[in-house]
């Protein structure tokens, strides 16, 4: 059986500019090293993805989208599901919100356009894990997925928080 690598995910609000993000990653690259033991994921602001994604190239970071949103047209600063640009996008920004409403409406949305291939290949990361209470955010997250993608690929799925 392989070894999954740890990951490291982070992300950042929308206080750099395009040279401050090159800045970021030009000191940041050398600190953790060589990253074939882990996995190095940054999720910089959508107007800081052109940024990131080139001063990065070539270096093992990747580079993911920190929102994206399924409507065609609208105010929105995020990604598209069907977008190239990055490896990968955290889905589901909100503030004030009924958490598990939330959740139900990423999985119909967002979550509600991928084949179950394409959701053994994601990750959930969850913040904070205590806006619904000790623990259950990661069993009302499983429970969604076990109900749209089914139990195998509910009981794969990396959560984290």
């Amino acid at each position: 059986m392989d070894v999954v690598p740890p990951l490291f995910v982070a992300k950042w609000n929308m206080h750099k500019d395009a040279a401050a993000t090159a800045s970021f990653f030009e000191t940041f690259r050398p600190l953790i090293g060589s990253s074939e033991r882990y996995d190095v994921v940054i999720c910089p602001p959508f107007l800081r993805l052109e940024a990131a994604v080139g001063v990065t190239r070539g270096t093992g970071i990747l580079i993911d989208a920190q929102n994206l949103h399924w409507p065609e047209e609208g105010a929105y600063t995020s990604l598209r599901p069907d977008d190239p640009c990055v490896g990968g996008v955290c889905i589901g920004e909100f503030e004030k919100k009924n958490a598990r409403d939330v959740i139900a409406e990423q999985f119909r949305g967002s979550m509600g356009m991928l084949t179950t291939g394409q959701f053994a290949k994601v990750v959930i990361a969850y913040e904070p894990c205590c806006a619904i209470g000790s623990g259950d955010a990661h069993r009302f997250i499983r429970s969604q997925a076990r109900a749209n993608f089914g139990e195998e690929a509910s009981s794969r799925v990396l959560i984290l928080c």
